[in-house]
């Protein structure tokens, strides 16, 4: 409430007294004086009355809602923008290699490695000392200790700027550059703001990875998507991407993996070419084979890579199967043969699936043998195996495990003639 000043006192009381002469009229007066003192009293709570604050207008940590909308409405407009300016035709910041195509350049980047912070002493003794003589002692089981190097930690080397485009991730510093291509990449993973991401390339022995505090600009975890999106399924799917993670909808498309486009375009393996007219087994007369084949289960554990590039699958599955976050769940997997897998060097890629979701692949030190096992079996197997769900407080480490012997072999009852009759 405003204070009141001994001016509007004075001011109010030769008002009263006015009003009082006035209403001494035994016609007017009354009329008068109420009208009066109505106006001044609607005058007065309009003046006087207190301001109201909206509680709603503020969050914990004494952020605004409105200013928490501003940001992600910025955001929405960065995406959408983006969306629109791909492939980006303004003057590169670095130099681009043939094919290259520039998408996005964030700044108040951090730049994380694993290290160590030095080395320490460990394992020495300084013995016990025993009196000889007077003034003279000898000390025994004194032992020097080693220098030993403390264990490894994520620490900031450097800081400077990112630019994504989609071949690669570049790290600028000013102690330091770091180039991440995304044909030598064998792992990615994101914390869940999206504000720092890891990334493991084959030529290089441990992950690295940016970090951001700027809540401005636009997640390097949003930015990977897009560049891995535009690198492995084009420009008009990184320019979907963009819109899906500002929020907005689009028309849905058929994944790359589903099962309707395998039973359009997986090859007959036996010829390695022909196209498979169906994603099932065979009918004979009249009737579908009752059962598909399957890997024999073993005692050997298979490991599956890439699963980062998933992590979508993994969410989608976690939510169906109403698994927690952290468990750890068995499942009949199908291994789907993909010789025309434009990312495989030896040109004997399986996909591991679960509903049509793809999770990973096998690794290429290991993938010939299932490849050529599902030659007998129109390109498809079951096999049990594992999955892991990450927490999402973590960096995203999803994992799938195959249990089946290596190298693989049919389980019991199933016969490849039978089964391409």
């Amino acid at each position: 409430m405003k204070n009141i000043g001994c001016g509007s006192i004075i001011f109010g009381l030769i008002v009263l007294g006015m009003l009082i002469n006035v209403a001494k009229d035994p016609v007017g007066g009354p009329i008068l004086l109420v009208t009066v003192i109505g106006i001044i009293g609607t005058i007065a709570y309009l003046v006087l009355k207190p301001g109201k604050k909206n509680a709603n207008n503020f969050l914990p940590g004494g952020q605004s809602a409105n200013r928490a909308q501003t940001e992600a409405e910025r955001k929405a407009e960065l995406l959408h923008n983006l969306s629109k300016k791909l492939p980006n035709s303004g003057m590169s910041p670095i130099p681009l290699k043939a094919g290259e195509e520039l998408i996005y350049k964030i700044y108040q980047v951090s730049l994380i490695e694993s290290r160590s912070n030095g080395s320490s002493y460990q394992g020495g003794s300084q013995g016990v000392s025993i009196r000889i003589a007077k003034g003279l002692s000898y000390r025994v089981g004194a032992s020097k200790g080693q220098l030993v190097k403390n264990p490894e930690t994520m620490q900031v080397i450097d800081q400077g700027t990112a630019t994504f485009t989609n071949k690669r991730m570049i790290f600028a510093g000013t102690k330091a550059s770091r180039e991440w291509s995304f044909d030598k990449m064998t792992d990615v993973g994101q914390t869940a703001d999206g504000k720092t991401i890891m990334l493991s390339v084959s030529n290089r022995q441990k992950p690295s990875g940016i970090t951001t505090n700027d809540s401005r600009d636009i997640q390097p975890g949003i930015l990977i998507a897009i560049a891995l999106e535009y690198n492995q399924n084009g420009l008009q799917a990184a320019k979907d991407r963009c819109l899906i993670e500002a929020g907005i909808d689009v028309k849905p498309k058929v994944q790359q993996s589903s099962p309707a486009q395998d039973s359009a375009q997986l090859p007959d393996l036996s010829g390695e070419k022909a196209n498979l007219t169906s994603s099932q087994h065979p009918k004979r007369d009249g009737a579908q084979a009752t059962q598909p084949a399957r890997i024999a289960q073993g005692e050997d554990i298979v490991d599956v890579v890439g699963e980062s590039f998933y992590a979508e699958s993994f969410a989608t599955l976690r939510e169906r199967y109403n698994v927690e976050y952290g468990e750890t769940e068995d499942f009949d997997l199908e291994l789907v043969a993909e010789p025309f897998n434009k990312y495989s060097k030896n040109g004997h890629a399986v996909a591991v699936q679960l509903d049509g979701l793809v999770l990973g692949h096998i690794a290429e030190d290991e993938n010939t043998e299932f490849f050529d096992l599902l030659k007998e079996t129109n390109g498809r197997a079951k096999c049990s195996g594992e999955i892991y769900f990450a927490p999402n407080a973590e960096v995203m480490k999803n994992s799938v495990r195959l249990y089946c012997d290596y190298p693989p072999e049919l389980a019991d009852g199933f016969t490849p003639d039978d089964e391409n009759a």
